[in-house]
């Protein structure tokens, strides 16, 4: 769930409920990842961004086509139009649309990871460009 638009609860205040209320539900100890990826938005690759697009829109779609042209998008330097080879323009609409899309593997290696030997605390992140902050809740006083 994206907590990033105020839409209908959506907002920081319904965030802030949400988290309150899984850390409630939460068995103790309880590992949990602050995940910040360096320098994410210049670094994405478009090549593998447009790829991850193919699996869900067909090629020959114009929604895709749009896509397309919103990842190799093209910028002025001066006097030159220049086209991006890397990165996606931190700020538009379709941004956060395409961090989801790119680092959706990210999540869900975490998630495995976190399954598979909860008892040695939180799981290991091998990327380097990857923030390792952590925070481990304590066993609860209840």
């Amino acid at each position: 769930r994206s907590f990033a638009y105020r839409h209908r609860g959506f907002g920081v205040n319904g965030c802030q409920r949400g988290i309150a209320t899984a850390l409630e539900k939460t068995p103790r100890p309880a590992w949990f990842f602050k995940r910040d990826i360096a320098n994410y938005f210049p670094s994405v690759d478009h090549d593998k961004l447009v790829a991850m697009l193919r699996k869900w829109f067909d090629p020959s779609d114009y929604l895709f086509q749009l896509l397309e042209d919103r990842i190799r998008f093209r910028y002025r330097e001066g006097e030159v139009v220049r086209n991006a080879e890397r990165g996606i323009p931190f700020g538009t609409a379709v941004a956060c649309f395409f961090a989801n899309v790119y680092l959706t593997p990210l999540d869900r290696e975490m998630r495995r990871d976190g399954t598979r030997k909860p008892e040695l605390g939180p799981p290991s992140v091998r990327n380097s460009s990857v923030g390792r902050g952590t925070m481990r809740l304590p066993k609860s006083e209840k």
